[in-house]
């Protein structure tokens, strides 16, 4: 209040007693102190009213905490149960991963596990138990669970069989854990259960249930974690104890309780509740925690109040006598006193409020009666009184007080300030004061005059209303959808985030409002939130309306939900919740119009017969297509048919025998047209259709199985083709071909049709033979142009270039063919003439006919009579290069004879000196040098076989007697054994021998022994032409060998030996020729001398491997031979 008074009360009264200064202090004293009991009595009973109060709001507040975790854990088994019904066969890995999404401690708080237990049945489909297959989280407490059957005890089987039974969640009875087997003091457990059923089976009654039960999710834990997780266990100040009703639903007197949870200590409850959930009740018997006894702000009121009313009897002791002195000073000023009272008893009269008028030089203050009322005092008590009046305000509220009147003072801004105030029955009460101050021409204020009003039941309904909206807010807050509550006045009084979000618009934006936009709603808009709002403060009941916003994110379409409610005060209030449905409407405008399309797709696909069924072959769509192929109309054939009426039995039949052995199972009936799309999705066959005339219709029909998101099969759609008349069409054309097919055969010559796709479309045995194309060419069916001419350019008939593109340049000509006639000569030396004729509708017809022997003997004919003197001059130049070949021969031949007596004679000669030798030497000569002697004629003896094992083979090469002996072998470790036995002979020169390959196993199909003997040879001829000091390199390599055979389409994966000297090399015109008989190179006759045989044997060696073999040049010196064969690659295991 504005009672900044500062001094006692001065008043006009009766005369001066004597004795006053003896009994006045002693009054004081005893009124203050009876006082100050009466107020602590007030303040031990309020307390007590208010700890019932607390304790009637805290049980309300843990009971809904308990219930509302129930829930919670529910709706979290919700949420497993549908991942586990989403897929048909959960894995491990999956289950990892969902697990791991859930934060157990933060989001589930009080679970011990949670798991999925599948049902395990007998064979006539009866339930044998519910092993746990799936937990988490997994610590080593819960892996004990695994496999455990839910069923094998008979409190965890009720709960199972009574969610499975009503399709709900279940709670079990108290249990005992798992994880506490063993446990000398185990505690009080519960597991909670929710079904899980298979996709697409009903459920409608128990026993549906009961059938269609796929397993159950579970969540277990004990009762103190589960209570040591909700709020109320941070607060000690109440005890608990909850009961479990054994026999549920039963009569009283039959009941019996088990004890789930105890946190209190002994006595008598103090409030009692029951809590009904999943189809169990528990009983929460609460007790009080706290201390007994006075809290400590009603006994320090008592200590304080009677302290100060000892300090107040003393002071009133020496006022007495200050006030006898002073009366004669304020007789003076009575009369002006009284003429100010009455002034404010006239102002006072007309007003509900208080006033006070204080004077602040004389330091006197006035208190209207109606001010002594609202402060709970009677005439007898001076609230006029400074310290009085100071004392009954609240201790937090008296230096704001101060601090208000000193800024009035001080600034002349408005005096108003809102206070507590003890009143004289002690029960606190809300003042609000409001004054103005008078001052001089000094500018110090001499006068303060004002009123106070009594605003405690304002405050009040201003507490319960903000108490109010703090729980509405917090439930709003927890609610997911748009919620909003509106007053009488229809302003906006409460909104959650959610409705914050859809009208982006912050809280303070939009409380207080009508409207809703940050711009104006169109009126008929306006107009419909308006009229339902009406409707419900009317009392109409719910209001639902359908309506698009204008919103900063477009146009959204809400469905508006509006009901009746009474706020705590008893004011109507209407609460309302906004669902969007803009995306909802949208798809479902994009089905309608998507249904709308494939309607008009459906009936106007009139030559395709489309029909749909159900799971169980129902027939759910029959479009026009179906009607003219069938005859049917959609109307008979709709959920009255299946689509067994079209089809011929004995097919059906046959094709459910045939898939009855295919997949191991009968099948039959509808089965048979959807066992297939059942395992792959589609199946596509021919069938008879059954008319409803009965006439028959052959259709290519192709049914495929329908799945929702889900991957459920929902139904099948069948689309059948007629091919009746395409069938006698091909049956035609077929007697056609064949017709045509016998003329082609009796033309003479090679013919062949192609259409104008570039397909041949006949071609006749004749033309096989003429262009040699094998069967296989032909074997798969009419091949194309492209794959022909591919052929051709592969086998060389186009000459040299890439064959791809050789066959693409033939197809590009014949794109747009002209009538042609032309010859052509083959490989093979045989002559073609070609005539070619455009065919009307595209495409051309080809004749190919084999002319060589007309050309044969047309150019005989030229050649005697126009060119009788060239044959003869050819017939000379033919005879004298005869000559010089003979001539070259002889001369071959003598040069072999010489070299070959002289090899014959050397060795031999060499055995018979030293033979001779030794005869002459065999009585003198010594041990050693005799030996030396039979080392020589050893020497020359294996010199003297090896020339007539190379005339051997030479013989054998070329009568064809030579056979090999080919098999798969390392063509590395050939070459090494070669390699280590010319060593010796290189090492006396000084000459490296060096063997590299970039082929880890170079496999080959060889004659071990000839394919050595080749090795050696060459490594013979490169040590002897290499000069001393030298290298000799041996790689072998990856390379390509060009097909040989006329099976051969192309070139094949081969290896290269090269063995590379250093030596005096090989004239280029000779490459070629020193692999024939008798004939060395130029650059070697008179060196090393030879044969002449060597590299004939090896060439013809390598022949017999399906190789080749050549000489070439080095960049720098020497030569390089290499050996070419087709490589080997073993397969592995």
């Amino acid at each position: 209040m504005s009672a900044a008074i500062t001094t006692d009360s001065t008043r006009s009264g009766p005369q001066p007693r004597r004795h006053l200064s003896v009994w006045l202090p002693w009054l004081i004293f005893a009124l203050s102190a009876a006082m100050t009991v009466g107020v602590f009595l007030h303040l031990q009973r309020q307390e007590g009213i208010d700890r019932k109060a607390s304790i009637a709001r805290e049980t309300a507040l843990i009971s809904a905490e308990i219930r509302e975790r129930l829930r919670n854990q529910a709706q979290f088994l919700r949420g497993v149960r549908a991942f586990v019904a989403a897929s048909d066969d959960v894995t491990p890995a999956e289950w990892r991963t969902f697990s791991a999404q859930f934060e157990l401690e933060r989001n589930i708080a009080g679970i011990q596990a949670y798991g999925y237990a599948p049902i395990r049945r007998t064979t006539r489909n009866e339930p044998v138990g519910y092993p746990i297959q799936y937990f988490s989280p997994d610590t080593p407490l819960n892996r004990p669970t695994l496999g455990f059957n839910l069923a094998s005890e008979a409190r965890r089987e009720e709960a199972v069989r009574h969610a499975i039974e009503r399709n709900d969640v279940s709670l079990s009875r108290r249990i005992e854990l798992i994880q506490d087997f063993g446990n000398n003091e185990p505690q009080a457990g519960l597991v909670m259960i929710l079904p899980v059923y298979q996709p697409g089976k009903p459920i409608n009654t128990p026993a549906e249930r009961r059938a269609a039960a796929k397993g159950i999710v579970y969540a277990a834990y004990r009762m103190s974690d589960f209570m040591a997780a909700l709020n109320y266990s941070n607060s000690g100040s109440l005890g608990l104890r909850i009961f479990d009703e054994e026999s549920f639903n039963t009569d009283a007197t039959e009941q019996s309780l088990t004890l789930l949870f105890d946190s209190s200590s002994a006595g008598s409850p103090i409030d009692e509740r029951e809590l009904e959930f999943a189809q169990r009740n528990w009983h929460l018997q609460y007790f009080d925690g706290s201390q007994s006894g006075l809290s400590n702000e009603p006994l320090f009121f008592l200590v304080t109040g009677l302290i100060v009313s000892i300090l107040l009897g003393f002071i009133s002791r020496l006022q007495v006598s200050a006030r006898q002195r002073a009366e004669v000073l304020a007789a003076d000023m009575t009369q002006e006193l009284k003429l100010s009272e009455e002034r404010f008893k006239l102002a006072a009269a007309g007003t509900n409020d208080g006033i006070y008028d204080r004077n602040l030089v004389a330091g006197t203050v006035w208190h209207s009666a109606r001010l002594r009322e609202l402060a709970g005092f009677g005439p007898d008590v001076d609230t006029a009184n400074v310290g009085f009046f100071i004392s009954r305000i609240h201790p937090d509220d008296r230096a704001l007080l101060d601090a208000a009147l000193q800024k009035h003072f001080r600034e002349r801004a408005p005096y108003r300030i809102e206070y507590r105030f003890q009143k004289g029955n002690g029960e606190w009460a809300w003042f609000r004061s409001n004054g103005q101050a008078v001052w001089n021409e000094k500018g110090e204020p001499v006068r303060l005059v004002g009123s106070i009003t009594d605003i405690t039941e304002q405050k009040r309904s201003q507490e319960a209303l903000a108490q109010y909206r703090d729980f509405l807010s917090t439930v709003l807050r927890f609610i997911p959808h748009p919620v909003f509550v509106k007053n009488r006045q229809r302003q906006y009084i409460a909104v959650n985030e959610a409705f914050c979000r859809l009208i982006d618009r912050k809280e303070d934006e939009i409380l207080g409002r009508v409207d809703l936009g940050r711009t104006p709603m169109p009126d008929e808009i306006t107009a419909i939130i308006r009229e339902a709002d009406e409707r419900v403060f009317a009392g109409l009941g719910e209001q639902i309306d359908e309506h698009e916003l204008p919103l900063r994110r477009g146009l959204r379409t809400v469905i508006s939900r509006k009901a009746l409610a009474t706020d705590p005060d008893g004011s109507p209030i209407l609460i309302g919740t906004l669902t969007d449905i803009t995306e909802l409407r949208a798809a479902e405008r994009a089905r309608e119009e998507a249904a709308t399309q494939l309607r008009a797709v459906l009936d106007a696909a009139t030559q395709v017969s489309i029909i749909a069924t159900d799971t169980s072959g129902l027939i759910t769509l029959f479009n026009r297509g179906a009607e003219k192929m069938l005859g049917y109309g959609a109307d008979e054939m709709i959920d009255r048919n299946t689509p067994a009426i079209i089809h011929l039995a004995e097919e059906v039949v046959a094709r459910g025998e045939f898939l009855s052995a295919e997949l191991g199972r009968p099948v039959a009936g509808f089965e048979v047209f959807i066992a297939l799309p059942m395992l792959y999705g589609s199946e596509q066959r021919e069938w008879t259709y059954v008319r409803k005339d009965g006439s028959h219709r052959r259709v290519t029909l192709g049914v495929t199985a329908v799945r929702d998101t889900a991957g459920v099969v929902t139904g099948f759609l069948g689309i059948a083709t007629d091919i009746t008349d395409r069938e006698k069409a091909q049956a035609e054309l077929a007697r056609q071909h064949a017709r045509m097919q016998t003329i082609l055969e009796h033309i003479p010559g090679g013919v062949s049709l192609i259409d104008s796709e570039l397909n041949f479309i006949a071609a006749n045995e004749e033309l096989k033979r003429v262009l040699e194309f094998p069967e296989e060419l032909f074997a798969s069916g009419a091949p194309s142009l492209y794959e022909v001419a591919l052929f051709n350019a592969r086998r060389g008939d186009y000459g040299p270039g890439k064959p791809e593109e050789l066959a693409q340049a033939v197809v590009e000509r014949s794109r747009n063919p002209t009538k042609h006639k032309f010859e052509r000569t083959r490989p093979n030396g045989r002559t073609i003439e070609v005539s070619g004729t455009p065919l009307p509708d595209g495409g051309f017809v080809t004749i190919y006919t084999d002319i060589t022997e007309r050309k044969q003997a047309e150019a005989e004919l030229v050649r005697h009579r126009d060119h009788l003197q060239e044959l003869v001059e050819e017939r000379t130049a033919d005879l004298l290069s005869a000559k010089e070949a003979a001539e070259r021969a002889s001369e071959a031949k003598s040069e072999f004879l010489a070299n070959m007596s002289h090899e014959l004679r050397t060795p031999m000669h060499s055995i018979l000196s030293f033979a001779s030798l030794g005869e002459e030497k065999s009585t003198t000569a010594g041990q050693e040098k005799l030996l030396h002697f039979f080392h020589r004629i050893h020497q020359s003896g294996d010199r003297l076989l090896s020339l007539l094992n190379n005339l051997l083979d030479l013989s054998k090469l070329e009568a064809g007697m030579m056979q090999v002996d080919l098999k798969p072998e390392n063509l590395l470790v050939t070459v090494r054994e070669a390699v280590t036995e010319s060593e010796n002979w290189a090492a006396e020169r000084r000459i490296r021998l060096e063997v590299t390959s970039s082929i880890e196993a170079p496999y080959v199909r060889i004659d071990h022994l000839r394919m050595g003997q080749v090795i050696r040879n060459l490594l013979s001829n490169a040590i002897k032409f290499s000069p001393d000091g030298g290298t000799i390199e041996i790689c072998i390599d990856e390379a390509i060998l060009p097909g040989r055979r006329a099976t051969d389409l192309g070139s094949l994966a081969a290896i290269s030996l090269t063995v590379r000297d250093q030596g005096v090399g090989v004239p280029e015109e000779e490459r070629e020729a020193i692999f024939d008989k008798f004939v060395q190179s130029s650059k070697t006759k008179s060196g090393a001398g030879g044969t002449g045989l060597g590299l004939s044997i090896c060439r013809e060696i390598v022949r017999a491997h399906r190789g080749t073999i050549q000489a070439y040049n080095n960049p720098q010196e020497g030569a390089s031979l290499i050996v070419v064969l087709p490589r080997f690659l073993p397969q592995t295991h």
